[in-house]
């Protein structure tokens, strides 16, 4: 998210992303669902927010997760 924050020039100091993990033990201990809470530093216009929110659907680190793992997130902003 920061390289295409920093291609849009918008800053992103501030930002806080919070994780929390579901575990489940069926067929066997292992996470279930990641959940991210992605709070921005200030309003995002349209087009900055469409383009930075699914950065999250693309970026290496969720494609390189298992596809048995269900990600869950959420988008707020600080004002």
């Amino acid at each position: 998210m920061g390289i295409r924050a920093n291609e849009l020039g918008v800053d992103l100091k501030g930002m806080n992303i919070t994780a929390s993990k579901i575990m489940t033990d069926k067929p066997f201990r292992r996470i279930d669902k990641l959940i991210l809470d992605i709070r921005f530093p200030h309003q995002l216009n349209d087009k900055e927010f469409k383009i930075l929110s699914n950065v999250v659907n693309v970026c290496p680190v969720t494609k390189s997760l298992s596809n048995d793992i269900n990600l869950e997130y959420s988008f707020s902003f600080n004002n």
